[in-house]
């Protein structure tokens, strides 16, 4: 999983080991951001707006 900030930098990166419908992304200041998941050579990607 990456997690990019509304200007393309990458701010987290993790690898997700089991799904889970929770993330802690509390230490992420307020703002948009862009959350890419890949499994093999399927991609995601989603926007989401932490408030």
């Amino acid at each position: 999983m990456n997690i990019y900030n509304a200007a393309g930098k990458l701010v987290k990166s993790d690898e997700i080991l089991k799904a889970s419908n929770e993330y802690d992304l509390s230490n992420l200041p307020k703002g948009v951001y862009v959350v890419e998941l890949r499994n093999g050579n399927n991609k995601s990607s989603s926007r989401i707006v932490l408030k």
